[in-house]
């Protein structure tokens, strides 16, 4: 399940189980009792506490390469994630997790001080 944001506000990193791209399969599969986070709520709670890069882990093996990568940049597109995020895929091992990444981070507004 995700995370309390208040237990990590403001850390540069934070790594995040996020078994699921979407709340339909989170919730046939809860039914079962497979308590995972999927994406929206992750990110969600990462942008509630100020993360400064997200790394997403234990993504489920249903879902191939392309779909994680494009779902992953879609929803942080629409959601304007200010913060890095990477993933490791289904089936890897990553040396450097933190250097695979997936966004960017949405560049903030300059100030008019």
């Amino acid at each position: 399940m995700p995370l309390d944001p208040s237990t990590f506000n403001g850390s540069r990193i934070l790594l995040h189980e996020c078994t699921f791209l979407d709340a339909d399969d989170q919730a046939e599969n809860a039914d079962r009792g497979n308590p995972h986070s999927q994406l929206d709520d992750v990110l969600r709670v990462a942008t509630e506490a100020r993360v400064g890069h997200l790394a997403l882990y234990h993504v489920s093996r249903r879902y191939d390469d392309a779909r994680v990568m494009t779902h992953i940049r879609s929803r942080c597109a629409a959601l304007d994630i200010p913060f890095l995020v990477s993933v490791a895929l289904p089936g890897r091992q990553y040396d450097d997790l933190l250097s695979h990444l997936v966004w960017q981070g949405t560049p903030s507004e300059p100030s008019n001080d």
